[in-house]
């Protein structure tokens, strides 16, 4: 990686690797080894499409990662009347920030996901409502 990013003249830190949730729930040493070298490169690490899971806060505190992109699933549920899902939005983003992280929220669509995510303290939101895919 390191190699790859010198040879491209590349610098490190302005890359995000994301790496599922799933993938991290697997307590091995090579995931260790594999986060270490990508930190020691100057990525940083995004948790990815977090929620999806079986959801372990411990390892937001065992893995070296720096971002948490909350999954499309919670942002689309924020629609839900009796509240309890904005109340989870709310608590992962605390519970986020607490260990130092960024919070993404993705597949925001409407004016109305945005603010209330920011007003939440989401620091970044992705999707429809900010612009569509396009062709690299």
């Amino acid at each position: 990686m390191r190699e790859a990013l010198s040879r491209n003249g590349i610098d490190g830190s302005s890359l995000v690797l994301e790496i599922t949730e799933h993938s991290l729930l697997h307590d091995e040493p090579q995931i260790h080894e594999a986060i270490t070298a990508v930190n020691e490169a100057g990525l940083e690490i995004a948790v990815d499409d977090f929620g999806t899971g079986y959801s372990a806060l411990a390892y937001l505190r065992l893995f070296a990662v720096h971002r948490l992109k909350l999954d499309i699933s919670f942002v689309a549920a924020l629609a839900d009347a009796d509240g309890v899902a904005a109340s989870t939005v709310r608590a992962i983003i605390s519970v986020a920030h607490a260990h130092g992280l960024v919070v993404t929220a993705e597949g925001v669509e409407h004016r109305w996901q945005a603010e209330l995510l920011r007003a939440m303290g989401c620091d970044h939101a992705q999707g429809y409502w900010f612009g569509h895919p396009v062709p690299a």
